[in-house]
């Protein structure tokens, strides 16, 4: 069986694109230099984490080849990651006004939740287009129904068209003329 095993995998290395072959290597040579560097049981550092999080971004099939972790841990070092630079990034500096808790839980439930950010860029992109939709498009209750950003009520007879906000998370929508 283990010679079945060893031959398929040969296999399955052979026709691997070098690229992928070469990622799948240092994932596997760093789990084991954490299983190697302790007596009982793997302890895994920060900067363990992090290469886990690095290859999580780098790496298609990551997933296969975690023997220490699970796949769900990795994602969740990553939040916390963002969670950490976010915090220090969000305190109030000279006379800049704090972001209410209220509306941090709101963007956290509404916007941060399903999606994972891969860089500082892409999560100002997400903000940027939850701010718009927020302020243009989100129904408010405390406002009978309207956006901070009022907008006239559509009536005709016109078919209502749906606009995908942040790939479909959220959307709008409008009547055609």
């Amino acid at each position: 069986m283990h010679l079945f095993l060893g031959l398929l995998a040969l296999v399955r290395t052979l026709s691997a694109d070098r690229a992928r072959l070469a990622l799948e290597i240092v994932v596997l040579r760093q789990q084991l230099n954490v299983l190697r560097s302790s007596v009982k049981r793997g302890r895994i550092n920060d900067g363990d984490r992090m290469f886990c999080v690095l290859m999580h971004r780098l790496f298609a099939e990551w997933k296969e080849h975690l023997v220490l972790v699970k796949p769900e841990t990795v994602i969740r070092w990553q939040r916390q990651g963002f969670r950490f630079y976010w915090k220090g990034k969000s305190r109030p500096k000279g006379g800049r006004p704090a972001i209410a808790p209220d509306v941090i839980r709101l963007i956290r439930r509404e916007c941060l939740d399903p999606i994972i950010p891969l860089g500082e860029g892409q999560l100002r992109r997400v903000l940027r287009e939850y701010v718009a939709y927020y302020n243009e498009s989100r129904c408010h209750m405390g406002l009978d129904g309207n956006a901070p950003e009022p907008r006239e009520v559509e009536r005709g007879d016109g078919s209502i068209v749906e606009t995908p906000i942040l790939g479909g998370l959220h959307h709008r929508y409008a009547r055609t003329a």
